[in-house]
């Protein structure tokens, strides 16, 4: 009798175990596990020079340098930190000129932490000599979400006549690799045919800028596509000595996205849609 009572008893907690482990299975099926954060440090500095006219001018450098994160996102990120970077301080150490000062390989740094310094201990001599306009460089993190991280370039220049220029880098936070093709041209074609509110913008006097319409004929070579946190954006590059930027949000313009990208957006979209 006892033995039968011992064996219930012992038949019992074996199943009460077995359920708790299901359980608990189950629970850690549904539990959401988000992706680890980007944390990113600005950094800046700024180069004073003169010309032989006695003119002073100024150029300014601020970079979002990531310190921690995903490490093949914080790989792609530095790549492409460095070579702008990179590309700004050579342009303003030999704007006339085009010499190279240093090559990419040894000014390439993966310590985030000093890398604005490592550039600036080379090139500020270099700069100070041979600046004769204002020159901005702003490389910041524009969105972070579950899915993507998006860096924008933006950079301005004063000298005989003042423009600007604006670029954007998204990365799949994932595997940290660089977003080749966010939308292709027949797409953002079939977007303005179907969306004719968001074709055209008109002018502001008030701003001196003059009015914009898309044509399918155009061709935005030198123009980029950003994802954001709560929307799609479009720069046109050349507007003037500018650009002009347009958003859109993701809710319209979704189904023309590539499909890599809408699997990005996708949770955001429906979240925006709700």
């Amino acid at each position: 009798m006892n033995c039968k009572k011992n064996y219930i008893r012992e038949l019992w907690i074996i199943m009460t175990l077995a359920l708790t482990v299901v359980v608990l299975a189950c629970q850690s099926g549904n539990r959401h596990v988000s992706s680890q954060e980007l944390v990113v440090m600005s950094l800046t500095d700024s180069v004073y020079g003169g010309n032989e006219y006695n003119n002073y001018y100024m150029a300014s450098f601020t970079i979002d340098v990531p310190i921690s994160g995903p490490k093949a996102l914080v790989n792609s990120l530095l790549v492409v930190v460095n070579r702008e970077l990179y590309n700004a301080c050579e342009g303003c150490a030999h704007f006339d000129d085009n010499v190279v000062a240093f090559s990419k390989k040894e000014m390439f740094s993966d310590d985030a932490e000093f890398l604005l310094n490592h550039y600036m201990e080379k090139y500020k001599s270099i700069i100070k000599d041979s600046l004769w306009r204002e020159y901005g460089f702003y490389l910041k993190m524009e969105a972070q979400t579950e899915t993507f991280v998006t860096y924008g370039l933006e950079y301005d220049y004063c000298g005989a006549s003042c423009g600007s220029e604006k670029h954007y880098y998204t990365f799949n936070k994932h595997d940290g690799h660089l977003i080749s093709e966010i939308i292709n041209h027949n797409n953002l074609i079939r977007f303005f045919e179907d969306f004719p509110e968001y074709n055209s913008i008109g002018a502001d006097p008030w701003s001196g800028t003059s009015g914009w319409k898309f044509y399918p004929e155009d061709e935005f070579d030198n123009s980029c596509f950003g994802l954001l946190d709560d929307h799609f954006s479009l720069v046109i590059a050349g507007y003037g000595n500018h650009f002009l930027l347009i958003d859109f949000p993701y809710s319209k313009i979704i189904t023309y996205l590539s499909s890599d990208v809408q699997k990005l957006v996708e949770l955001k979209c429906k979240k925006d849609i709700q």
